[in-house]
């Protein structure tokens, strides 16, 4: 994968015509990046990014080892703007990885486990049978189209995907790490994990499952983090891999999502 390290001259520049084009399509100004970088950004968070730089190349090694294969795309480094942390951008066969390096409070282990779990949805994207039903050769395929054809299924199929994919290519990390909570909110997941499964049970048997709500925290019960759906479509997928003969998480990251009964 192409690794496009636009940060540095951001850093410098307070441009915004020296980012990606995608980055200049959220219509930030130059303004509001000089204010991120001289007033905002932290020594820790300008640390944070510079090891990772260091790093991102043998991160994206150790996640391409792992798929066994040179990923597609580029892999776009940005500052977070205190909004952006990862986003896989899917168009015509063509992956975009946008990733906020000096995301606040955010540690090495995080980037490293965020970078693998971005990359794992490129690599699923780009399984031919896993978007089969749309009839065309990936690169035909538009963002539009792409969109349009994720369901709710795919959503819950993809991010449990690709919090286990995190957790394989880096089993050193606690399991927080991967499901990007503090201590408390993953104890509180463990705690209540019935009633977790209660509520996306719920949203899976509805004619039209809206996963994308389970990212307002507060959802499944008070206190309740977000992304509870990750941790809830991680497990479920996990068991069953571990139940099914001959199934790997490499095997089921390549299957379409109605082939991965896990729920």
């Amino acid at each position: 994968m192409k690794i496009v390290t636009s940060y540095q001259k951001l850093l410098h520049s307070h441009s915004i015509r020296d980012g990606h084009p995608v980055f200049q399509g959220w219509n930030y100004t130059d303004s509001e990046l000089k204010q991120w970088f001289t007033q905002i950004s932290t020594q820790q968070m300008l640390d944070t990014a510079q090891t990772y730089l260091n790093e991102v190349e043998a991160i994206v090694n150790r996640v391409e080892a792992y798929f066994e294969t040179t990923l597609p795309g580029e892999l776009v480094l940005i500052p977070s703007m205190g909004d952006i942390d990862g986003f896989a951008r899917y168009d015509r066969g063509h992956h975009t990885v946008m990733l906020g390096i000096d995301f606040p409070d955010a540690s090495i282990e995080y980037l490293r486990a965020l970078t693998a779990h971005e990359l794992s949805h490129v690599y699923r994207d780009h399984s031919p049978a896993v978007w089969g039903f749309l009839g065309k050769p990936l690169g035909q395929v538009t963002r539009d189209e792409y969109l349009e054809a994720t369901t709710g299924r795919e959503h819950l199929i993809s991010e449990g995907l690709a919090t286990l994919a995190s957790q394989a290519i880096y089993p050193e990390f606690p399991v927080h790490d991967h499901h990007y909570y503090d201590l408390d909110e993953m104890n509180w997941c463990f705690s209540n994990d019935v009633k977790i499964n209660e509520a996306l049970e719920r949203c899976v048997k509805e004619s039209d499952p809206d996963p994308w709500k389970f990212y307002r925290p507060g959802l499944v019960a008070k206190g309740s983090p977000s992304r509870t759906h990750y941790y809830w479509a991680a497990k479920r997928i996990q068991n069953w891999i571990q139940s099914t003969h001959g199934m790997t998480l490499l095997k089921a990251h390549a299957l379409p999502a109605d082939e991965i009964r896990a729920f």
